[in-house]
């Protein structure tokens, strides 16, 4: 029944009642900007559903809430009447959905795949077309909670779970490194195979050009390095640290794949996936790294730094980055839509890592002073050397 703003909902049997009584639940909106209240207390707040979600999604929700609590002795049913039944087609195009995510997201033995269905069915009630069962997709990704994992229709509307925004960018370094240091600034990079291969190659020429003897040790600059393609990345560092595994791809069962680096190729397990022809390597693999980090900081930016943690001589200064250290699938759906979905979790060499933030060794919230402790402390290991010698 609606009356001007409200809406009321009865179903019989509930609660002990007898069929002939009825328990009714009201919806009103006595203000946009706090939501649609449910009398009973649940307050269900529209800034959580797409634009598309409609009176009749709300309307079902709330039937919803109130059908769950009634007994099975009901000899009527709970559907509202005016709200459309969803469609099959709607209905298996959110299983399809759901399906995909139940099968590959990391956390998959973490989560309420019941809950997960009922509530993208309820937000996406009396859906009829596959535009209006993208509701539902929205809300079973917000059930899920995997904010690495993302959803993007043939329209290109993208929807993912809202988190809290990464740290700020720390200040450049505003003059050239000392001579006694050696310096690389690892940036963000997305592209193919060839664009791969120019980036990786121009980091190597970068190390090279650099290297030279004496050396305290290097900076290895990260700021602001939001991801994209970690492997041209794996190969660039491979200079520096030469070969080895770097890191580990962990799955929900615990199958672990390992990320490695010889003779200037990046494998993944046994496959290789990036080669330069004329790799270089640093004089010295032992020397000090200094890597420099903040909250900028993020997906396969954290993956390099993770590759460094575990290293000996190696240091982590800066702020802590944004906390998307986990590995992504690509799949799509019946209708082309495009499905990210966080497959597995990166682990360092020493098999520690939980995708959250990265913290650093030494805190510093300014890029200056990041920079200034890092220089200091590649003299200090390498008068420490010397010493030893």
């Amino acid at each position: 029944m609606i009356s001007g703003t409200n809406v009321v909902i009865c179903v019989r049997g509930c609660w002990g009642l007898s069929a002939v009584e009825r328990t009714c639940l009201t919806i009103a909106r006595p203000d946009e900007r706090l939501g649609w209240l449910l009398t009973n207390g649940v307050t269900m707040n529209p800034k959580q559903r797409s634009v598309r979600a409609s009176w009749t999604a709300y309307v079902a929700a709330g039937a919803l809430l109130l059908a769950s609590a009634c007994g099975g002795d009901s000899a009527e049913p709970t559907t509202p009447v005016g709200v459309t039944e969803m469609s099959a087609r709607a209905a298996s195009y959110i299983e399809e959905y759901i399906g995909l995510m139940q099968r590959h997201v990391h956390s998959t033995h973490r989560v309420d795949w019941t809950q997960v269905r009922a509530r993208a069915r309820a937000a996406a009630a009396g859906a009829q077309s596959l535009d209006d069962a993208r509701v539902g997709i929205q809300e079973a990704l917000l059930a899920i909670g995997e904010w690495h994992s993302f959803y993007t229709g043939p329209n290109g509307v993208t929807f993912s779970v809202p988190s809290v925004p990464c740290g700020a960018a720390s200040s450049w370094l505003p003059l050239q490194p000392p001579s006694d240091v050696g310096y690389v600034r690892i940036r963000e990079f997305s592209g193919g195979v060839v664009e791969s291969i120019a980036y990786a190659d121009s980091v190597h020429r970068m190390i090279a050009r650099a290297d030279k003897p004496d050396l305290s040790g290097w900076v290895v600059d990260l700021r602001g390095n939001r991801g994209g393609n970690m492997y041209p990345m794996f190969v660039g560092i491979g200079a520096l640290m030469g070969p080895g595994r770097y890191i580990d791809f962990i799955d929900a069962d615990g199958g672990r794949i390992p990320v490695s680096y010889r003779n200037g190729g990046v494998f993944y397990g046994a496959e290789e996936l990036v080669r330069i022809e004329r790799p270089y390597h640093v004089r010295d693999h032992n020397i000090p790294i200094a890597v420099i980090v903040d909250g900028l900081v993020a997906s396969s930016g954290e993956a390099t730094a993770l590759a460094f943690r575990g290293r000996p001589r190696t240091r982590l200064f800066g702020t802590p980055t944004c906390g998307m250290a986990s590995g992504n699938i690509t799949l799509f759906m019946s209708d082309g839509a495009r499905v990210v979905i966080t497959r597995s979790l990166i682990h360092d060499r020493m098999s520690t890592g939980d995708g959250g933030p990265i913290q650093p060794d030494v805190r510093a919230e300014t890029g200056d002073e990041a920079i200034a402790q890092a220089v200091w402390w590649l003299r200090s290991q390498h008068s420490a050397t010397e010493r030893e010698d």
